[in-house]
């Protein structure tokens, strides 16, 4: 493991992390924070052993290309948060450049939703880490996608704490533990594989998902238009779960 964290104004600068740190290939676990990287080496997809990689705080504009399932297959937790170069409450009353923050992978471009659904489809995460970014637009539904498997009935019936409300459903992230994405600038309506996913009370949504905040480039306020008023209506379709209020606490 080795860890890099800046005690300086590194956030004003736009640095790579250059050749030599690809040549640990036995690392396994990564972080380098808060340094104004905005590109990682070519050569970075050397590291194939990295289990756990945290570049949260750094000025990405964009989420690197060479991270992909394929590049890093053991990777599990992947920590992005806080990538903002500067603090934008209103992305539509702004005209800095180099924002950081992945605000070029709009949700409303094709680009954007590529390379969302591109970690919305590592499913061997267990963590995954978006918060306090500039990611914009609506959460895809999914509903139609043909590289995401649905949930059939057979799994329903084999496993006594999933509903019935899921088949059908696209299976998204089904082994993360950790999701969070909270105060970037998305708005529009929270898809079902979201209010109905099998993690979601483990996500703690109403802290790490649901909040947005600001406005959107487009001057869309950020903020999701049916956010629940709380888990409920989830609890009852996981009536087995250990965390349903229909349970005994006994």
């Amino acid at each position: 493991e080795i860890v890099f964290f800046s005690n300086a104004n590194h956030f004003l600068q736009s640095l790579s992390t250059g050749e030599h740190i690809t040549k640990l290939t036995n690392l396994k676990r990564l972080t380098i924070g808060a340094y104004g990287l905005t590109e990682l080496h070519p050569d970075f997809v050397n590291l194939k052993n990295l289990e756990y990689l945290d570049i949260s705080s750094n000025c990405f504009q964009s989420l690197p290309e060479i991270i992909t399932p394929e590049n890093f297959p053991n990777l599990r937790s992947l920590v992005l948060n806080a990538n903002g170069r500067h603090t934008v409450y209103d992305l539509s009353n702004d005209i800095r450049e180099n924002l950081g923050g992945f605000i070029e992978d709009d949700l409303r471009t094709d680009k954007g939703m590529e390379t969302f659904k591109r970690l919305l489809k590592w499913e061997n995460l267990d963590t995954l880490r978006l918060s306090v970014n500039y990611f914009e637009g609506e959460l895809p539904d999914l509903k139609d996608d043909p590289d995401f498997e649905k949930w059939t009935a057979e799994e329903i019936a084999a496993c006594d704490t999933l509903p019935e409300i899921l088949i059908g459903m696209p299976k998204v992230l089904v082994n993360t533990e950790f999701f969070a994405i909270n105060h970037n600038r998305m708005y529009g309506l929270l898809p079902d594989w979201l209010l109905y996913h099998p993690k979601l009370d483990w996500w703690a949504p109403f802290v790490l998902f649901f909040p947005q905040e600001g406005k959107a480039t487009d001057n869309t306020r950020a903020g999701f238009l049916n956010e629940p008023e709380n888990l409920d209506y989830y609890y009852k379709h996981y009536v087995n779960k250990e965390l349903s209020p229909t349970k005994s606490k006994n």
